[in-house]
């Protein structure tokens, strides 16, 4: 089944963003936007509804908790690596999905199924008003003969 597009960000390590760059391409039918680092991430999801998937770190939780304020239509999902897995006590409480990272996709796209198979439907495009056709202009009166000297 074909997905709508989707704009998704990818940030992390690069052995993190080509982990999850095919298989989030293929979930989310558009090419994600790949940030190295949190500042990188935030910027590119002013604006966004669409999804950021992190691997996290502890310098991750104050951008996290400034783009819930900033972006709330966001979804976000952070893969923890071991020995990380406490912060899911705090991210949980920002609406943010925590997985465990194990530098395989498999343990992070169920993650990104769910929140965007729950996303609300993008709304149906609002119907164009037919605008009434002018009326016709009112024909112009012929244009007086000239009269020519004789």
């Amino acid at each position: 089944m074909p997905y709508a597009p989707t704009d998704a960000v990818v940030a992390g390590s690069k052995a993190f963003a080509l982990a999850l760059f095919a298989p989030l391409t293929e979930r989310a039918a558009a090419r994600p936007r790949v940030a190295a680092d949190p500042a990188q991430a935030q910027a590119l999801c002013q604006g966004c509804t669409g999804i950021l998937v992190l691997e996290y770190d502890a310098r991750w939780l104050p951008v996290l908790r400034q783009l819930r304020r900033e972006e709330a239509g966001l979804r976000i999902v952070a893969a923890l690596p071991r020995g990380m897995e406490a912060a899911a006590l705090h991210l949980g409480p920002l609406g943010v999905e925590a997985v465990p990272w194990d530098g395989q996709a498999a343990t992070v796209m169920p993650a990104v199924e769910r929140l965007l198979a729950a996303a609300p439907s993008a709304p149906a495009p609002a119907p164009v008003k037919a605008v009434p056709a002018a009326a016709p202009a009112a024909p112009r009166p012929p244009a007086p003969a000239a009269v020519r000297p004789v």
